[in-house]
């Protein structure tokens, strides 16, 4: 799946950095952007294989911009792998983003095995 064009969502630029860092370590291409509106603007553009989200943001927060994302992939759009990222890892909150339409959830701060993991489940489609 490394051939596969990745997307951050993450309004802490520091926390982007680090998080494309180790996406680009493990031999992804990855683009970013600091907010849902921006990565609603991004993912219609391009076709991404994942999409890590923020769950937390202002303006648009990444539930929001998933569900969007999701009406959008309805009309006949790919879809595409959307994994939260929060720090807020309560069961609920994490079935908040399940029934949103995310695909799997990693809480934040994430290290370099926590996303060598959720990429090493997912399906090579």
């Amino acid at each position: 799946m490394k051939d596969k064009k990745i997307l951050v969502v993450e309004d802490n630029l520091i926390n982007q950095e680090v998080v494309v860092a180790i996406l680009e370590k493990l031999g992804y291409s990855v683009a970013s952007v600091s907010s849902g509106i921006s990565a609603l603007d991004l993912a219609e553009k391009e076709n991404f294989s994942i999409i890590f989200m923020d769950c937390h943001m202002p303006q648009m927060d990444g539930i929001l911009a998933t569900q969007k994302i999701r009406q959008r992939e309805a009309q006949g759009q790919h879809r595409t792998k959307i994994i939260a990222m929060s720090a807020d890892s309560t069961p609920e909150y994490q079935q908040k983003c399940l029934s949103a339409g995310m695909d799997d959830f990693i809480s934040k701060p994430a290290s370099f095995q926590d996303f060598k993991r959720i990429l090493e489940k997912l399906p090579n489609d």
